[in-house]
Order: structure tokens, then C-alpha cells, then sequence
């Protein structure tokens, strides 16, 4: 059987078998549409913006403030002003005026209770100082025997050797005047000293020394019973000039009270919120003082708070005005009835 295949054909390589194509389930993105320049660059400017720009995530968390302390001062503004406001309301104050003249009144009123709180302490203090005016009138010292008096008070108890010192100086010049006014000898120290003329008696030999001793001490005893006398004289004298500068102010005081009365129509009231006052001036101002210190504290006290608008009463009807034209039918006529009824004034029933 002869070969029928051509030796010229070259023989077919066999047919390998196609490997199989792996589908991608992500769909291949749309080729970016061509921009123009302008809208090229617009993007661009977007995107670096966006990317200089922390996002809101990114923001660190801002840590919370903590709460303000309340101010005490300012708590207590806050609840004055809501009292205010609903007295304001309660009165039917309508004008910004009468809120503010309020306001003012009701503050000059707080000073007021204030200072009726603080009347007590001032009396305490005023009985203090009485009683320490007292024990120094006692001691019937002069102003500057009072102020050597503290000053050597002040030395011996400050424990500093300079001030000691000079207590202990003081101390010796008034032991030495001491004894020189009761003509009496301390050893170092002789009370002719300060009697020249016997000194020199002694020394001459026309005087004896005891006689001289003895004349020293009557001028002594004599020096004292003179200043006694005149510092009672000086007590007399102040009691009676204290007498009049007091008769004197009440004077005043109750003339200033009639002029107050006469031309103040507020005078009962500022009068009565004085009296506190009163007190603590009598106690510590001088009677000559007393009725400028009042004058003062007068002028200061604000008047009253005005009292709240009465609300009329609706006018009630009566038979004059009732009647004044005649009804237009049997309803007008019926309802007038039942008005005058109301009020009173209908009493044929």
C-alpha cells in the first residue's frame, strides 16, 4: 500500500490544550476622562489642601475645663438683685426710675441692718474705753505723765537692754523727784539739791542741816497741795464746761429735730432709722460735735420705699348713671335691672 501522504507537506504539531483564563470578580475602573488644565490644577490645589488639613479623628480631644469655683461675693450680688427684682414686681414698679430708686433704697437699707449688727461691738467698745477713761481720770495724771507712764511700760517690757536702760533712768529721775518733793534724803541723793538757797545756808553754817531738811520738805508738801488743787480746779472746771457743751447740743439736737420735722416730709422716718446712730455718736464724739455728726449721718439716710399703687375698685353702677338714657328693649332693660340689683341701689324687692 503505497503512502499517500505529500513528503513535501510538513506534518501538523499536535494541538496543545488552552490553559483556562481566571476571571477577576473586581471590575477594571473606567479610564480617567482627559481633565482640562484649569480643572487639573483646581484638583490639585483640593488634594494638597485636603491632605494639610487634620481630619476630625485626628484632632486630639480637647480636655475638659474644669468648673469655675462660684465666687461667694458674686453669688451673693446675684441673689440681692433676684430679691430685688421680685419686691420690683411685687410692688408693680413700671419704670426703670422707680427700680433703680428702688434698688438704691434697698441697698441703703442693707447698710443700715449692717450697721444695726455692728451697734453692739461699737457700745462694747465705747464701754471699754469708759471704763479705761475712768482708771486714768483716777490716776489724775497729766496727758504727758500718761505718755512717760507707757512709754517706760513699753521699755521694761521689751526685753532690749537700750530700752532698759533708759527705763531704768526714768525710774531714778522719778525717784529722785520723789524725794525731793517730800524733802526726804536717799542715799547719793540730798533734797537740797534742788533748794539752792538752803544748800547754801548749810554751807555758810547759818542754817542747820535738819532745819534746812525740814524747811525742804513743808515747800514739798506745799508744791503738792498746789497742784492738787489746781488739778482739781482743772476737774471742776472741764466737769462744768462738759455740763454745757451737753446742755448746749441738746439745744441744737432739738432744734435741728423741729426744723427736720418742718421741712422734710420724710422726718419721722430718717429720725427713726437714726437712732442706732445716736448712740454710738453720744459715745464717742465730744457734745460739741454731736449735732454736726448727726446733721451728717441725717442727710445720708435715703427716704422710703414708695408704697405700691393702690388698684381701683371697679365704679359700680348706680341709678343715676344707670338710667341716664332709656333701655332699647325688654333685654337692655332686664340687665340694667340685674345691675342695679347688684350695687345696691335697687330695693323695692
Amino acid at each position: 500500500m503505497s503512502d499517500d501522504t505529500n513528503p513535501n507537506t510538513e506534518e501538523a504539531a499536535p494541538v496543545e490544550a488552552a490553559e483556562p483564563v481566571e476571571t477577576s470578580t473586581t471590575e477594571t475602573p473606567d479610564a480617567p476622562a482627559e481633565l482640562s488644565p484649569f480643572d487639573a490644577f483646581k484638583k490639585g490645589v483640593e488634594e494638597v489642601s485636603e491632605a494639610a488639613t487634620p481630619k476630625e479623628a485626628e484632632k486630639p480631644a480637647e480636655a475638659a475645663s474644669p468648673e469655675k469655683p462660684v465666687d461667694p461675693a458674686e453669688k451673693e450680688k446675684a441673689d440681692i438683685k433676684a430679691k430685688d427684682d421680685e419686691e420690683i414686681k411685687a410692688l408693680g414698679l413700671r419704670t426703670q426710675k422707680s427700680a433703680d430708686r428702688f434698688r438704691a433704697l434697698s441697698a441703703d437699707s442693707r447698710e443700715l441692718q449692717s450697721l444695726k449688727k455692728d451697734l453692739p461691738v461699737l457700745q462694747d467698745k465705747a464701754q471699754r474705753q469708759d471704763r479705761m477713761m475712768e482708771i486714768i481720770d483716777d490716776t489724775k495724771a497729766n496727758p504727758q505723765q500718761i505718755g512717760n507712764a507707757f512709754k517706760y511700760l513699753k521699755a521694761i517690757n521689751s526685753g532690749d537692754p537700750e530700752q532698759l536702760r533708759s527705763a531704768a533712768k526714768m525710774m531714778a529721775d522719778e525717784v529722785k523727784q520723789l524725794y525731793a518733793a517730800l524733802g526726804e534724803e536717799l542715799p547719793g541723793i540730798s533734797p537740797l539739791e534742788t533748794h539752792k538757797d538752803l544748800q547754801d545756808e548749810v554751807e555758810q553754817g547759818t542754817l542747820t542741816r535738819e532745819r534746812a531738811l525740814e524747811i525742804a520738805r513743808s515747800r514739798g508738801t506745799q508744791t503738792l497741795n498746789n497742784k492738787r488743787t489746781e488739778q482739781q480746779n482743772n476737774e471742776q472746771r472741764q466737769k462744768v464746761e462738759f455740763e454745757a457743751a451737753t446742755n448746749q447740743a441738746f439745744h441744737d439736737i432739738n432744734q435741728l429735730e423741729t426744723q427736720w420735722r418742718k421741712t422734710d416730709p420724710h422726718a419721722a422716718y430718717r429720725i427713726d432709722a437714726l437712732a442706732p446712730t445716736v448712740m454710738a455718736i453720744k459715745e464717742s464724739l465730744h457734745p460739741s460735735k454731736w449735732s454736726q455728726a448727726l446733721q451728717i449721718a441725717y442727710s445720708k439716710i435715703p427716704n422710703p420705699a414708695p408704697k405700691p399703687a393702690a388698684t381701683p375698685s371697679p365704679v359700680r353702677p348706680n341709678a343715676q348713671t344707670t338710667m341716664a338714657h332709656a333701655p332699647k328693649d325688654g333685654f337692655e332693660a332686664f340687665t340694667r335691672g340685674v345691675d342695679l340689683f347688684k350695687s345696691g341701689a335697687a330695693t323695692d324687692y
